[in-house]
Parts: structure tokens; sequence; C-alpha cells
């Protein structure tokens, strides 16, 4: 295909059991669920083009809806993965992004001994959680998250699970305190994910105080990776040079990853999958073998840091939410960003750098360093 790839998200079914007010998922199509045939040709076409570029780690997202309604269908993928993987020599890893509803003992067993990372999608305390993520019949859906109330028991047994916090202009003072609601669950790995434009105006001065509590805590804690401030460190393409930086697709879309649907449609990422344009950035299909490699290499012309709508901001190198999809869907364009989004990264960002001056110095955490904000500091942060 020509490019680099890392990283599939097989989307199982569009089915879910609830009805969060803040998601972007409708039904398109005929097809509720993908189907075996589809997931192997799928995979093994995955394999494919990983071989083509001497790629030995990859990995399988597994999505919904809500995927583990189709859990059979997951454990068909994981159990087919691993054998061509041992075929070709390749190391595979697995996710499953999952609103934890379904999760049962069985479910839970089959993640340990295959080592596939469980993300829970839970916004903090029940009243947070419940703000947003309800039922079909409009209930919270918080306490049918049931095995959280054991989760250290299963974090024992080898279980591998981040937490994905989802938080909104509702929710962003309660933030600080769910974020240690989450660490007292026993998550070592919490995201910070805030989802804008369908919800009142942010107050930044709040958002500000929330994230500068959270940073306190974390910077004496070694064990708690915090996203997106720890993936600024982690992340190898913080070495690259700033040209190189300028001419990423931030979140890496069709680029080290892409997208599946249950018909083998190809696509950037699973937003653009339920976008009401999502015909506009279908790359082709799979089974059929049509894929427009030229369609592709369009879409990853558009560079928000090159000459995109970050190119003069000094937060670019920073900023993860440099999310295409979000600036297509507020301003039909790959390149113009959403100003809520802009406004919330600034404020974790600017307050990431003042905590960095203030504290770095006295913190234990060894990634930590202060040289690591000259990139800020150059572009006039």
């Amino acid at each position: 295909m020509g490019y680099v790839m890392k990283s599939l998200t097989i989307i199982l079914t569009d089915k879910c059991n609830l009805s969060c007010s803040y998601c972007y998922l409708s039904e398109k199509g005929e097809k509720r669920y993908i189907d075996n045939q589809t997931l192997s040709r799928v995979i093994y076409w995955f394999f494919q083009q990983c071989i083509q570029v001497d790629e030995k780690k990859i990995n399988i997202v597994f999505f919904g809806g809500e995927p583990l309604i189709a859990f059979p269908r997951l454990k068909f993928a994981v159990e087919f993965a691993k054998n061509l993987a041992k075929r070709f020599s390749v190391e595979i890893s697995f996710l499953t992004i999952t609103n934890g509803t379904l999760v049962n003992e069985e479910i839970l067993d089959f993640f340990i001994e295959n080592k596939v990372v469980l993300q829970l999608s839970i916004d903090g305390e029940k009243d947070s959680h419940n703000e947003h993520r309800t039922t079909k019949s409009n209930k919270g859906s918080h306490n049918s998250i049931k095995f959280i109330e054991n989760i250290k028991k299963y974090l024992n047994k080898g279980l591998k699970v981040s937490a994905n916090m989802v938080y909104t202009s509702h929710t962003a003072h309660k933030l600080y305190k769910n974020y240690l609601y989450l660490q007292s669950l026993g998550f070592k790995s919490i995201r910070l994910r805030p989802v804008t434009g369908c919800f009142d105006e942010w107050d930044e001065h709040i958002l500000k105080e929330q994230i500068n509590l959270i940073l306190n805590d974390w910077a004496n804690k070694d064990d708690i990776k915090l996203y997106p401030i720890s993936n600024y460190f982690e992340h190898q393409k913080r070495t690259s040079s700033f040209d190189e930086l300028d001419n990423e697709v931030v979140c890496n879309l069709a680029s080290l990853q892409f997208t599946v649907d249950m018909n083998g449609d190809l696509f950037p990422c699973h937003r653009f999958r339920y976008h009401q344009d999502y015909m506009s950035f279908n790359f082709g299909n799979i089974i059929h073998n049509t894929i427009d490699k030229e369609k592709i290499k369009n879409f990853l012309d558009s560079r928000p840091r090159r000459d995109g709508g970050c190119s003069k901001c000094p937060f670019k190198y920073f900023c993860d939410v440099q999310c295409v999809y979000a600036f297509y869907e507020k301003n039909k364009n790959l390149n113009t960003p959403d100003p809520q989004l802009c406004l919330v990264s600034k404020s974790i960002w600017e307050t990431f750098l003042e905590f960095m001056n203030q504290y770095s110095s006295h913190s234990s955490k060894n990634y930590l360093n202060p040289s690591l904000i000259s990139i800020g500091t150059i572009n006039g942060i």
C-alpha cells in the first residue's frame, strides 16, 4: 500500500446497549455485525500489509458500537490473529474499548489468558458517569459495570486495563475528583478525553484549576500513566525534527492505523465511518480489493500543523487533540480547527508548562525533563 501500518481497528458491530448523550455513532447500512469470513480476510490483509514493510510489532483494536455484544467474533479474531502471528513471526497485541456493562468472568479470563488490553470507558464517579452515559431507557449505567467492584482481583491475575475518562463542559469541574476515584479503583493508566461541540461553552479557569490539581498528584506517583501528558514524553515522534512533526497527521490516521467496518470497508478512523459524509472517507473495500491509494494520499495531504489552522499555534507540538474528524465535523474542512477543542487543549498545555516550570526540579519522575519544554519555548510559549 505504500504506508507503514502498525494498528488496525476493527468494528465488530455498530450495535450498542447504551445511549450516551455525546456519542456520534449511528447505524448505516444493513449489516449490524461483522461475520467470521470477513474478519479472517480483513486480518489476513492487515498482516500482508505489515509483512510488506517488515513491521514486526502490530496491534488490533476491537471497537463498536459495543464490541462485547459480539464477543464470539472477538474470540475468533484473537485466535485467528494469534495463529497468523506465529506463522509470520510477528508480535501482536490486542485492545478492546468497551463500556464495561457486559464484562463478566468468562470475558475477563479470556482477556487475561490472551493478554487483551481492556480500555474501559468510565467517566468517573457515579454522578459524573451517569451525566452522559445512559441506557436506552435513560438510566445511568455506572451500576451496570459490575466488574469494577473486584477489579483489583483481576489486576492481580494479570488483567491489563486502562480507563478512558470522557469529560465535557458539564463535568470538567469534577475532573480531579473523578481522576482520584479511578485511582482508588486500581487504575494505573488514565486517559482524559474531552468532548466538545455538543454542550455549553467551557470555563477555562475551572479546567486549568482541575488539571493543575491532577498534575500535582500525578507528579508524585511513579506508577500512574496520565494521558495525554504521559503520551507527550513517551511518543517516539517527539524526538523528530520540526519538519517531520509538521508533516504528521497527529493521531496517525490512515498512516500507522486504519479502521475497517463490518463490510470490510476501509476508513481513516471509526469516527469518519459514522459521519453523514462517510462515503467521502471510504478508501475502498478489502474483501473486493478496491482500495483507492490515491484517495488515501489525498487525505494524508491534509496537514494541520504544516499549512492548516494549527500552523501558527504555539502549542502545535504538544496538542494531541488536532483531530481532523473534529475539524471536519465543525467546519467541513480537515485543516481548520474546532475553537472549543483548541481552548481545551491550550488550557491543558498552558497549565502543564506552568507546572513544569514550578515543579519539575522537585519531581521523582525521570521523564519530567525540563529540557523537553524547549519545543514550546522555541515556539514562543
